[in-house]
């Protein structure tokens, strides 16, 4: 099923702020990559710089340049097992951690770094064991604290989740992912208003910063209230008015209030503002495609994908569209497939990828989709109506009439209601 930019804000659920926990914390965490001990310099430095933009072999290279000129190099060292890490080479990381251990036993980068690799291999244990070692090294190290709450979260222990990030608060006040966090694990528990409370002192600690704007306008959006969004959305205005990513949230709620003109503006003064933002240029092709203009909607998810070529709702949408017109379904599906791998718990990618298999008669594989979908919202009819027409196809009728049934009574627009209504009749013959 299509979802743009502003419907895809609001399948998150009342921890929106979940999606954007997670950049943020990833782009805080490669902050904390390496320590720049001493403060490197020549091939060191270069390596650094390469890794933190993300030009992995160049920085792997430098850094072998590095400890080739001095094999006590510890940050080439380091930084080198960083890279494996990142590659999965977990065994070769393990060596090199070990190997700085074994020079410098006190170091706490090394034990966080150890504590990455146990992490990564569900060794959970002794993975806090080394964090809590590198805390007690050093008391002011933040990283420790992200992984720790991050573990805390994927035990649902959030109480102690909520610790961690308070933690890092104290140590980090500017820092996104303790407040984000924070208050997402507040949500999760039901504390609304701690959890608002949480984003207002993070407002007070970063005054200059429109980020925590961004992320309540994105909780009142994933609540439907948008005109609430709003008002958030202006505050982050009045800091900075060219900012991409407000225009580009101003732009989604108007749109989900209805307010085209309003939403175009804004996702088209993002775009002059930052030609490569690519929400903002998803933002147009959820216009065009809401109006009909198909032969739009696919320039412009085609567009999307040239600037990010994993952004999973633009494959999603545009995989839909080109199946819905029964062409290129070799290419929809690919486009397909790749939405629904990549966030496996996405419900529109799989409803989509069930529909690409459907449009190909490959009816037991749409049936495995449509059918995830449907453990993913149980609610949602359209979801039903697409099972039940797969079931139809592949002559299983009772399961057929069931879902197409139940597609009948769910609450919510069914903009085939027609056909599945007579589909039923057909069948109950």
């Amino acid at each position: 099923m299509f979802a743009g930019a502003s419907i895809r804000t609001g399948s998150v659920g009342v921890i929106a702020a979940g999606i954007l926990l997670l950049s943020s914390a990833n782009v805080q965490a490669n902050k904390f990559k390496l320590w720049l001990m001493g403060g490197p310099t020549g091939k060191v430095a270069e390596a650094l710089t390469a890794l933190e933009s993300g030009r992995i072999a160049d920085a792997d290279e430098l850094f072998r340049q590095a400890i080739a000129a001095n094999p006590d190099a510890i940050v080439a060292t380091l930084g080198r097992a960083q890279i494996a890490i990142t590659e999965r080479h977990l065994s070769a990381a393990d060596k090199a951690v070990s190997d700085v251990l074994r020079r410098q036993p006190d170091l706490p980068e090394a034990h966080n770094m150890r504590a990455v690799v146990l992490l990564l291999q569900n060794k959970t244990a002794e993975s806090r064991t080394e964090f809590m070692k590198a805390i007690a090294l050093n008391p002011r190290f933040v990283t420790p604290h992200l992984y720790l709450a991050a573990m805390a979260r994927a035990a649902s222990d959030y109480p102690e989740a909520i610790r961690e990030y308070q933690e890092l608060t104290r140590l980090a006040p500017r820092l996104p992912a303790g407040y984000i966090g924070k208050a997402e694990a507040q949500m999760t528990t039901g504390k609304s208003a701690d959890a608002f409370a949480t984003l207002g002192d993070w407002k007070v600690a970063d005054p200059k910063s429109t980020l925590p704007f961004q992320v309540i306008a994105a909780i009142h959006m994933a609540n439907g209230l948008p005109r609430s969004a709003l008002d958030e959305l202006r505050g982050a205005m009045r800091l900075d008015a060219r900012d991409p990513a407000t225009l580009t949230a101003l732009g989604g709620a108007h749109l989900a209030l209805g307010e085209v003109p309003a939403a175009t503006a804004q996702f088209t003064l993002a775009l002059s503002i930052d030609a490569s933002y690519a929400m903002a240029r998803l933002g147009l092709a959820d216009i065009a495609l809401r109006s009909g203009d198909l032969e739009g909607a696919k320039t412009a998810y085609r567009a999307v994908l040239k600037l990010d070529a994993e952004n999973t709702v633009a494959q999603n949408n545009l995989a839909w569209i080109l199946a819905d017109q029964g062409r290129d379904l070799e290419e929809a599906l690919k486009l397909a497939q790749a939405a629904a791998k990549r966030e496996p718990e996405y419900v529109d990618g799989q409803d989509t990828l069930g529909w690409v298999h459907y449009k190909r008669a490959e009816y037991a594989r749409a049936i495995a989709a449509f059918s995830k979908a449907k453990s993913l919202a149980p609610t949602r009819g359209d979801i039903a109506a697409h099972l039940g027409m797969a079931y139809a196809k592949a002559g299983r009728k009772q399961e057929a009439l069931t879902e197409l049934r139940r597609a009948l009574l769910l609450k919510g627009e069914l903009s085939n209601r027609r056909e599945v209504e007579t589909l039923v009749a057909t069948l109950a013959q």
